[in-house]
């Protein structure tokens, strides 16, 4: 079977870890978390918060790497700027891969809300709906998705959430 890339769209607190670790499970995917490279490199003094494009590079970088290996992976970041579905698109086009789009949505504010304050995570991750929607607010970030993709509502069942997205990409 063809290797696929998932890229992961949607709002901090929306639930695209839970899905992508979740749906990883389920079909051997490898998960990489675009976070857990900017997060230390902001830790470790290289990039300041809002300085993210490097961290999409090495993201890129290690997505074709692992295609490279005939391995599906799920890109779980924001999605929120033209250019990572371009290059993910680009990477599953030279790596004769499936390219699928996933943007989840947290309709229950109050339930974003709680999912960003009692979160545990990188310092690269808003805390609070304030937080996420001043990063939201800045010039050229794209708030939906354009692309043909499937909306997931996460505050459905994680596993009715899981099962439409394994439908979605055929497996």
């Amino acid at each position: 079977m063809k290797p696929f890339i998932l890229q992961m769209a949607g709002e901090s607190g929306a639930g695209k870890s839970t899905l992508a670790l979740a749906v990883g499970e389920a079909t051997g995917a490898v998960v990489l978390d675009k976070d857990l490279i900017y997060g230390p490199l902001i830790d470790e003094g290289v990039l300041r918060m809002g300085m993210g494009g490097p961290s999409y590079a090495v993201l890129f970088k290690m997505a074709d790497s692992i295609l490279s290996q005939r391995l599906s992976l799920i890109l779980d970041s924001g999605a929120f700027w033209p250019t990572i579905i371009e290059r993910g698109q680009m990477i599953a086009e030279r790596r004769d891969a499936r390219y699928f789009i996933v943007e989840c949505q947290c309709p229950d504010t109050d339930e974003q809300e709680k999912r960003l304050t009692t979160r545990t995570g990188e310092v690269s991750q808003p805390r609070s709906r304030a937080q996420m929607e001043a990063s939201l607010s800045r010039p050229g970030v794209l708030l939906t998705v354009k692309e043909p993709h499937l909306d997931v509502d996460t505050t459905k069942p994680l596993e009715i959430c899981v099962r439409r997205v394994l439908e979605y990409i055929g497996r």
